[in-house]
C-alpha cells in the first residue's frame, strides 16, 4: 500500500515537473518571438540612421534605437534567466501581467503600424520638400511611440519591466560624451519636476492638435545644464503610465530657477486609446513625472541615467 502511494505521490510530481517544463517552452517560444521582432525593428532603425548625417529625424531614430535595444535585452535577460539561471545585470522588476491591457496596448500598436505604413506610401510621392520631411518626421515620431509602448506591452503581457538602478554597473547603451561622462546615482523623477497647465484641443485644417504648458522645477538639478533629455508620462491618479512623450529641453536651466515652456504638444490622433485619455480628462485627474535619460552641463560634462 505505502509503495503504491510513493508510485502515485512520484507521478504527480513528475507531471508537475513536465507542466512546468511545458509553460516554460511556451513562454520562452513567445519571448523569442517577441525579440526578433524587436531585433527586426533595430535593423531596420540602423538602416534608416545610416542614411542621415543629422537633423530631427536622426535624433528621433536615435532616441528610437536606444528605446528598441533595451526591450530587446530585457528579453534577453529573461530567457537567460529561463534557461540557465544567468546572472541578470539588468535589474528587472516584476508585475503581474495583466492580458487585457496588454491586448489593448497591442491594438493600439497595430493602428500606429497601419498609419505608418500609410504615411510611408505617401512619402514615395514627394522626391523632396517640406511635405515629405513633414511625412518623414511623423514617421520617426509614431516610431518611437511604437517603441515607448512596446515597453508597456512587455510590462503587460510578461509583468517585467526595467528601471534604472544605483547597482547598475553595465550600461546598455554607450553614448558618447562633450568631456565627461558619468553613471548617475540619482532617481530619473527626482532630477526636475513637471507642473503641466493649460491643456488644450486645437482642431486644425490638416490635422488636431493637443496643447499644453510645462513649469519646470529645476530645484535638484545640481548645476546649469545645456540640454536635458527624458521621457514626459501622463499617469492617472493612480501613478498608471497612460501617455508617453519623448522630450528634449533645450533651453538653459539653473537650480532653483522655475522654467516654462508654452505650447509643447503633439498630432491628436482619435483612434489612439492614450490621445483619447489625453483629450478627455481634466489635469486634475493626471499626475505627471520626467524620466531623465541624460543631460548636458554647461561646463560640458554629461550625466547618463
Amino acid at each position: 500500500m505505502k509503495k503504491t502511494v510513493i508510485v502515485v505521490s512520484f507521478l504527480i510530481a513528475s507531471m508537475s515537473t513536465v507542466g512546468f517544463a511545458s509553460k516554460s517552452a511556451v513562454l520562452l517560444e513567445s519571448l523569442r518571438i517577441e525579440q526578433l521582432r524587436i531585433n527586426e525593428s533595430i535593423n531596420t532603425a540602423k538602416e534608416e540612421d545610416k542614411k542621415l548625417s543629422g537633423g530631427l529625424i536622426k535624433a528621433l531614430i536615435g532616441a528610437r534605437l536606444e528605446l528598441l535595444k533595451i526591450n530587446s535585452a530585457l528579453i534577453q535577460q529573461r530567457i537567460n534567466a529561463i534557461e540557465s539561471g544567468a546572472k541578470i545585470y539588468i535589474k528587472l522588476y516584476e508585475t503581474k501581467p495583466d492580458l487585457a491591457r496588454a491586448q489593448n496596448i497591442k491594438s493600439e500598436m497595430d493602428s500606429i503600424r497601419s498609419e505608418i505604413s500609410a504615411k510611408e506610401d505617401e512619402i514615395k510621392k514627394y522626391q523632396g520638400g517640406l511635405i515629405k520631411v513633414t511625412l518623414m518626421s511623423a514617421v520617426a515620431t509614431m516610431n518611437n511611440t511604437l517603441a515607448m509602448l512596446q515597453t508597456e506591452y512587455l510590462k503587460a503581457k510578461y509583468g517585467i519591466y526595467w528601471m534604472p538602478s544605483i547597482n547598475n554597473t553595465k550600461n546598455i547603451v554607450s553614448t558618447s560624451a562633450p568631456r565627461k561622462t558619468s553613471k548617475s546615482s540619482r532617481t530619473q523623477e527626482d532630477i526636475l519636476i513637471p507642473k503641466v497647465t493649460n491643456k488644450r484641443y486645437k482642431k486644425y485644417k490638416y490635422d488636431d492638435n493637443i496643447w499644453f504648458d510645462i513649469t519646470w522645477d529645476t530645484k535638484n538639478l545640481k548645476k546649469k545644464t545645456r540640454a536635458v533629455k527624458g521621457l514626459l508620462i501622463f499617469a492617472d491618479l493612480f501613478g498608471e503610465p497612460k501617455f508617453m512623450i519623448n522630450k528634449t529641453i533645450n533651453d538653459p536651466l539653473s537650480p532653483g530657477q522655475l522654467h516654462k515652456e508654452d505650447g509643447v504638444g503633439f498630432e491628436y490622433n482619435q483612434f489612439r486609446d492614450s490621445h483619447k485619455w489625453m483629450r478627455s480628462t481634466d489635469l486634475e485627474d493626471m499626475t505627471f513625472r520626467f524620466e531623465v535619460k541624460s543631460i548636458i552641463y554647461t561646463d560640458g560634462t554629461r550625466e547618463e541615467f
